[in-house]
């Protein structure tokens, strides 16, 4: 499967004409997902990959800060939502890789997929992949959060859980488990290439992807979409695929495939937060601890979860929606490929409600020891707001979504089970963009198995191409032999 030409490092040749232009597989997105996508096929000597990435790509990541402290920086991509009706009009999606918290999604998430047309992703199917990540438990736990876990339990009457992937949970509180470091790719490999800070421009999947404006990268085999649930669905539009009225009314654009699904269903995790001023200095040990209520005793799983974080001269509890009931949709703006997207938000009252709901269970815990002891006075929203309708205001003024955007190119709608993209056998999809639903955990683990089960997909094909070369290939020499 390799061609003749042996592939040199993008390190090497980043900013030159590539020698050779034509590979097994093209990734598109060099973060977590196509990160563990490149890493699984090149370690095939035989699978040429090539990693195409728009920022920078440290051979040890000394050039990208942690994308929490990317923000508002040169990395963050800075994607506004437009103007809102019923929810925050200055929610900035910024594009970056979020990798903090390593949750097993439950069963009923992947059962929700499936009934969605996600044939074969099923809890079970995905477990193996998730055996793969190998989340670590939190080592050095703050006073602060271990003072708030109790005070849940004290106030809420949850459980406290020692670990929340030890099986299915309804609710709790606890210190929420680490996703360890995903794979990376090998840079030495001779059969990987990397080029990073560049952008893939456009994609034509009979001819190859467009970088540098007339530089041209061919996949022999396949192309695979890494850049993730905003980046992904642009990359698609400004190349023709998607809503063909969109496309051509909208841009004027021609269009190469109609798939409506493209943009559509952008999802997320609705979220709030209240704001507190400590009364001592907090400690600069690990404050990540969660809360996760179910209010409605019908449910299987938790309707609300909690996330408890610190910033200098603040304590923050940001609370979300698990399993939200209003989605949004991306649309390009113009026929400028780097004008920024439209991205809407469409909020349901259930959204709203059960956020308002997390903002009087988060003042319960804050007036119950020991984590009262931690706090002056509440910051923001103010104790002075009280009633429904002025937390419903406020909600709606601070509401945002948590650096989860995913679903704009779902299973079933844009990609099939096994993630390729409608209409074309050479074009898979593996970031959170195929999400059919929100899990209702953070999603970052679910996005690592979606890549892991892509790799082995590839690979797959890859085996039945070997295999079938194998066949023809025999029978070939049989024949010689007959004659």
């Amino acid at each position: 499967m390799r061609s003749d030409r042996s592939a040199t490092t993008g390190h090497e040749r980043r900013w030159r004409k590539l020698e050779t232009i034509e590979f097994d597989v093209v990734i598109i997105g060099g973060g977590a997902a196509g990160s563990v996508v490149a890493s699984r096929l090149a370690a095939d000597p035989d699978v040429r990959v090539c990693l195409i990435e728009a920022g920078p790509f440290g051979a040890e990541g000394e050039r990208l800060p942690h994308p929490r402290n990317a923000l508002k920086t040169e990395f963050d991509y800075d994607h506004p939502i437009t103007s809102q009706i019923r929810g925050n009009s200055y929610v900035r999606h910024s594009g970056l890789s979020f990798r903090d918290c390593g949750f097993l999604p439950p069963p009923d998430d992947f059962t929700a997929w499936v009934a969605a047309g996600a044939t074969g992703w099923s809890y079970d199917a995905m477990l193996p992949y998730w055996n793969r990540l190998a989340p670590v438990a939190a080592s050095d736990r703050s006073p602060l959060a271990e003072d708030f876990v109790a005070a849940c339990r004290t106030a809420l009457g949850v459980p406290i859980r020692d670990d929340f992937n030890d099986g299915p949970f309804t609710d709790g509180a606890g210190f929420l488990p680490a996703l360890a470091v995903p794979p990376s790719p090998d840079r030495d490999r001779p059969n990987l290439t990397i080029l990073d800070e560049t952008r893939a421009e456009h994609l034509d999947p009979s001819r190859g992807v467009t970088i540098r404006g007339d530089q041209l990268i061919r996949a022999r085999y396949e192309y695979v979409l890494c850049a993730g649930a905003i980046s992904t669905p642009i990359l698609l539009l400004r190349s023709g695929i998607g809503p063909a009225a969109h496309l051509e009314s909208d841009l004027g654009f021609e269009v190469r495939a109609d798939l409506p699904g493209v943009g559509e269903h952008l999802l997320g995790h609705p979220a709030s937060l209240i704001v507190w001023e400590p009364a001592r200095p907090i400690p600069e040990a690990d404050t990540a601890a969660g809360l996760f209520v179910r209010r409605d005793p019908a449910l299987t799983g938790p309707d609300l979860a909690f996330r408890l974080s610190r910033t200098p001269g603040e304590i923050t509890l940001t609370s979300a929606v698990p399993r939200p009931r209003g989605a949004g949709r991306l649309r390009l703006s113009g026929a400028d490929p780097w004008g920024k997207p439209v991205l809407e938000q469409h909020p349901e009252a259930y959204d709203e409600r059960t956020l308002v709901d997390g903002l009087r269970l988060a003042r319960e815990v804050a007036a119950t020891e020991p984590f009262a002891s931690w706090i002056t006075r509440e910051i923001t929203p103010g104790p002075e707001l009280r009633g429904d309708d002025e937390l419903a205001a406020y909600g709606r003024a601070a509401h945002h979504r948590e650096q989860h955007p995913a679903g704009t190119c779902r299973i079933g709608a844009v990609v099939d089970p096994e993630l390729r993209l409608h209409g074309f056998d050479n074009v898979r999809i593996a970031d959170a963009s195929v999400f059919p639903e929100m899990p209702s955990v953070d999603p970052a683990a679910t996005v690592l198995m979606v890549a892991e089960r892509a790799a082995d997909l590839i690979s797959q094909s890859f085996a039945a191409e070997k295999g079938q070369s194998s066949v023809a290939g025999n029978e070939s020499k049989r024949e010689g032999e007959q004659r």
